[in-house]
């Protein structure tokens, strides 16, 4: 392409001399197109041009309104429709009755972050996230002088103002003057007051550059590193949003934060380390900022009336999880560090900090989409108005479309943000199928709701001793005396501790098991219930008919190995117990809204057919049974329906 970075927006020069309008060597044009931006940053070119927009607004406003985070997102909001498109001519100037909208939206997003800076993301997150990301390591934005210098040992400033800015201070609409900058998308106009103190801007030239890379500057240095900080975020995968997340959270020695990106080292490798307790959180907060970015404005208004807007769980549970695994996989220098001993509890040392790379394993086997939170809340910071790209796995807290669910907590609980993290199929919406608040300990209701519901599902068990643990799978469920299924399940523990159990992958494929009393009445000699790996006679998790002495075994050949159950309080020294009685279950259907609609109609379907199956049962021969009375012929044609009412093996759907 050989459009410039010019031909599109206004670029200003960020100097320490920016008022000095002599010519000099460091004011040589330096050259960049849009091209190169593409082939280097993982972003579309209308996105580019949104985010050098956001780079030229944030870093040339005269003063700070909010904060680094709350400026972003509202310019994001409130960009006129035509902004990235409209490259040839200007923009058309809106009518009044299109300002007031913009002023509206402008307001109730500057609101909605304020309760989201204020009491959902940790303070001061913002600062440190510009800090670490967006700024080159000795700049600094003095908003009080509205310039940026360059200093070893200095902090952002933020004013306090809890206002908006007006939309005629950003896009000055109502001005008459030419644009400061001769662009054909710029809608920055300034008075004369405003342009004795704003940047100097200037356009790169349109010459597309000669080699690959540009040539260095400070001011493109700056970009570079806004461009690259906004990839990192978002679009670099789990590794580099990591990395970030953790200089958030880093502690020093005495395990106070520190006011700059300097972090913590491990003494051994010198990598990062970091509160286990503090980057969950984070990671939470994240999550639930993304909601809160996206949900309805009276909702979130209500909400923070009843001061029920961010009551947060504790992450014991996460906590413990990551605390077990870095204990249990980490090198001597890592429990040295920490002060404990590989014997000890993982719990031990409160204030516990945990490296980077067994962060990252960690997360990879536990709960894999943790890092799509931060990549979901900078999408939603940059791009508000357009659908997350396939490169980024959106995280959405599951959507129970106005049930509760008494094991797991609220709309917003840590329990359904750890299953959330599990597996994509665990957003969106889910549909209550069964529960025994409602349902009762019934297994047959159990099983009419399973059976014939042909998508992902979401079993959730709460044991009497308190332990919450379960399964998930993506197969249809039918009745049979063998194991069927796929690769697309597992097997998990949600409390007290976070553990996820995959299918190994070897010649064992024992995916999942139903198999009640009425199909056989007994006579195939096997367990009945609901099973998920192991044997008939040796499953791995089993709910049986009478919900006692069910089984939650710690291995088998089809699942990762690992306990299900907490720890017997009788027995301290085990490991995990291995049968149990079932105090509640849930099961949901999971998947999104079309799916959960495809697998009740296909449900509804397998009804219907069993309906009319009994109705035909019903019908019997009286003729062909008084003969088959007085001959003594009972297995005849007047008992064919036997197979049908137990539930046949066979028994499928016709499309």
């Amino acid at each position: 392409m050989g459009n410039s970075i010019s031909d599109c927006f206004p670029f200003e020069f960020n100097t320490a001399n920016m008022g000095n309008n002599s010519s000099s060597a460091s004011k040589e044009p330096k050259q960049t197109t849009l091209a190169y931006l593409k082939e280097r940053y993982p972003f579309s070119e209308s996105e580019i041009l949104r985010l050098v927009r956001c780079h030229s607004y944030l870093r040339s406003a005269r003063k700070i309104r909010q904060s680094f985070l709350s400026d972003w997102a509202v310019f994001c909001a409130t960009l006129p429709p035509d902004i990235d498109t409209s490259l040839q001519s200007h923009p058309q100037l809106p009518s009044d009755e299109t300002l007031k909208v913009l002023r509206m939206l402008r307001k109730k997003r500057a609101h909605v972050m304020s309760i989201i800076e204020g009491r959902v993301l940790p303070s001061g997150f913002g600062r440190r996230l510009e800090r670490v990301a967006f700024l080159l390591p000795k700049d600094i934005i003095d908003y009080r002088s509205s310039s940026m210098v360059e200093s070893p040992t200095a902090t952002p400033i933020i004013t306090k103002s809890v206002h908006p800015p007006r939309i005629e201070e950003d896009y000055h609409y109502n001005c008459t003057k030419a644009p400061c900058i001769k662009s054909p998308c710029c809608c920055f106009f300034c008075s004369d007051e405003e342009e004795k103190d704003r940047y100097n801007r200037r356009a790169l030239l349109s010459n597309p550059p000669s080699t690959t890379t540009p040539p260095p500057d400070r001011s493109l240095e700056r970009l570079d590193k806004f461009l690259q900080g906004a990839s990192e975020c978002s679009r670099r995968g789990a590794k580099a949003s990591f990395s970030i997340l953790f200089q958030c959270c880093t502690r020093t020695n005495h395990g106070r934060v520190t006011s700059d990106d300097s972090f913590v080292s491990s003494p051994s490798s010198g990598e990062m380390m970091a509160s286990a307790e503090e980057v969950l959180d984070l990671g939470y907060s994240l999550a639930l900022a993304s909601t809160l970015l996206t949900s309805d404005e009276e909702e979130l208004i209500n909400e923070q009336k009843n001061n029920n807007l961010v009551e947060k769980a504790a992450l014991d549970a996460l906590v413990k999880s990551l605390k077990e695994y870095c204990t249990t996989h980490s090198s001597p220098s890592y429990h040295s560090t920490n002060g404990t001993t590989s014997s000890s509890s993982s719990n031990s040392s409160e204030d516990q900090t945990i490296p980077l790379h067994l962060f990252l394993e960690w997360s990879e086997r536990t709960v894999p989409l943790l890092h799509s939170c931060f990549a979901t809340f900078m999408h939603t910071i940059y791009f508000p108005d357009l659908h997350v790209p396939s490169m980024i796995t959106q995280f959405e807290f599951p959507n129970l479309k106005g049930n509760t669910s008494p094991l797991l907590g609220d709309k917003h609980s840590t329990l359904l943000f750890s299953l959330a993290c599990m597996s994509p199929n665990l957003s969106g919406t889910w549909h209550r199928l069964f529960t025994t608040d409602n349902d009762g300990l019934s297994f047959n209701r159990l099983q009419l709701s399973l059976l014939g519901y042909n998508g992902p599902t979401l079993l959730i068990i709460r044991s009497t001793s308190g332990g919450i643990f379960g399964a998930y799978t993506a197969s249809r469920w039918k009745e049979s005396k063998d194991f069927y299924g796929t690769r697309d399940c597992f097997l998990y523990q949600l409390y007290p501790t976070v553990k996820m159990y995959r299918p190994k992958g070897g010649v064992a494929q024992n995916y999942m098991y139903c198999n009640p009393f009425a199909r056989s009445r007994g006579g195939d000699k096997q367990a009945h219930g609901i099973g998920f790996g192991g044997t008939t006679t040796q499953p791995r998790l089993f709910i049986d008919e009478s919900f006692d002495n069910c089984v939650g075994a710690s291995g088998d050949g089809t699942f990762e190995a690992g306990p299900l159950l907490p720890p017997s309080s009788s027995t301290p020294g085990a490991s995990s117990q291995k049968y149990f009685d079932v105090d509640a279950i849930e099961v949901w259907g999971v998947g999104g809204d079309d799916v959960v609609k495809n697998a009740l109609h296909a449900r509804s379907k397998q009804r219907e057919i069993i309906d009319a199956n009994i109705q035909k049962a019903r019908q019997v021969d009286k003729r062909q049974f008084l003969d088959d009375f007085n001959t003594g012929i009972f297995e005849s044609k007047a008992f064919a329906h036997k197979q049908q009412v137990q539930g046949r093996v066979d028994l499928h759907i016709e499309e």
